[in-house]
């Protein structure tokens, strides 16, 4: 089974922090903040292989530096949340190329629904490999900025079935590729496959036992059978 992780933060200035200072050091690059007049540098962070920023179609192209202080100038508020970080997992079953390409692809769906500019960044550390998606909290609506509130709490349900959209996407291509590889989006979700993949054995299984012609065969797959019952509800406590 693979690791799953999909987890969202929310930047806010009432903290001290700063939309730049995140982009900067997820980036692992050099980011001057116009309102604050602090220069960030974290270009010396080690592991992010790959940064990229993704607009909406409607929203205009901008570099990261310029679109970062835009978005701090265009939030007023002193407790303002000026970005948010969605950290997902990559499956370290995949080669490099294969689960950036996953991660970019699953990325550019999520600007569609929500209209937010993603700046990703992708962090190839050992064992640990993952995706920092820093996103606006507006996005542009027939000229006007207007807030992205789906997002603003877990009681919305969208963290939810962006987890759900994820493990969709990644078991799809686990499948496509051949692979056992499963991932899912809650333990509930975990525990009803276990169970659904038991059940399918055991009436394989019961299916076996009809057509078994001698009792000695008979007794040996009853005793197959309890084991595997055994089995899942060890699988399950776990």
């Amino acid at each position: 089974m693979s690791i799953h992780h999909v987890h969202l933060t929310s930047y806010s200035r009432s903290k001290g922090e700063s939309a730049l200072m995140k982009i900067a050091y997820r980036t692992a690059s050099v980011m001057h903040d116009e309102r604050t007049g602090k220069t960030w540098d974290f270009s010396k962070k080690k592991n992010v292989e790959v940064t990229e920023m993704i607009f909406p179609e409607n929203q205009p192209e901008m570099g990261r530096e310029a679109f970062w202080n835009f978005v701090e100038k265009m939030e007023t508020r002193c407790n303002a949340n000026t970005c948010k970080d969605l950290r997902i997992a990559l499956p370290i079953e995949l080669p490099s190329a294969v689960r950036l390409d996953l991660g970019r692809k699953f990325v550019k769906k999520l600007v569609k629904r929500y209209g937010f500019v993603a700046d990703l960044a992708y962090h190839n550390e050992k064992g640990n490999p993952h995706l920092h998606v820093l996103v606006n909290t507006q996005r542009l609506v027939n000229g006007e900025y207007q807030k992205i509130r789906e997002l603003n709490t877990l009681k919305s349900g969208e963290v939810l079935r962006i987890r759900k959209d994820w493990a969709t996407e990644a078991n799809e291509l686990f499948e496509s590729l051949g692979m056992p590889n499963r991932i899912y989006a809650s333990k509930e979700d975990e525990v009803l496959a276990k169970i659904s993949e038991t059940e399918n054995r055991l009436n394989i299984a019961e299916g076996l036992l009809f057509e078994t012609k001698t009792d000695i065969e008979q007794q040996e797959l009853h005793l197959r059978l309890k084991q595997m019952e055994f089995v899942n509800q060890q699988d399950i406590q776990q």
